[in-house]
């Protein structure tokens, strides 16, 4: 009996796929994506990313955005300030719906910051605003304080309201020497009144 060695038997599928010769991109795919990895890997190599990028910046405060909020209620009526627009301190963002006016009102508050925390008498008695302000509920605080001008007013123009205490004390003491004096003459005429109805009693006698 003859023997036959490294025989491999296969089904007519494996046969067929076997003795199929591999198109060109079974061929060629591999080595393809070999050079292409060469390739990419070359070109990374040359061109290195910088370490130092040049790009615009947008440098902002290290406090965030603070909520506004107002101590009164009311409905606003304008907006002053824009988005993103910087402010300032004491400026005015937004004006409620009320009945006075913007312009009379920042008129008020720039005679009162001229007058100062310190003014002095002739400087409140000098410090007046046009009669046609609009000034909504600050119009009550205003008429008090034109009181108390006028109060200020008539308080120097008395002489007696300048002194002090000891001043005072010194005229006090003036009137009651006077009183006393008049009490005196009185006395003495009231004297000589009765010294002559008494002589006068005598004669009728």
């Amino acid at each position: 009996m003859q023997e036959y060695e490294n025989i491999e038997i296969r089904s007519e599928e494996v046969q067929e796929i076997l003795g199929t010769p591999p198109g060109w991109m079974a061929r060629y795919g591999t080595l393809f994506a070999f050079v292409v990895v060469v390739v990419v890997g070359w070109v990374g190599f040359l061109l290195k990313y910088p370490d130092t990028v040049e790009a615009g910046i947008t440098v902002t405060t290290t406090d965030p955005p603070k909520r506004l909020v107002t101590e009164t209620r009311g409905r606003v009526k304008t907006v002053l300030a824009k988005n993103e627009q910087v402010v300032s301190a004491g400026q005015v963002l937004i004006v409620f719906d009320n009945n006075a006016s913007l312009e009379d009102i920042l008129t008020l508050e720039t005679a009162i910051m001229a007058v100062g925390n310190s003014p002095s008498d002739s400087t409140l008695l000098s410090f007046s605003l046009p009669g046609n302000v609009v000034l909504g509920e600050l119009k009550d605080e205003l008429y008090d304080f034109y009181r108390r001008q006028q109060d200020l007013r008539q308080y120097l123009s008395n002489p007696y309201d300048n002194l002090n205490l000891q001043q005072l004390n010194k005229e006090l003491g003036k009137i009651q020497s006077m009183i006393r004096s008049d009490r005196e003459r009185w006395a003495n005429i009231d004297r000589q009144i009765e010294s002559v109805e008494g002589r006068l009693r005598r004669e009728e006698q």
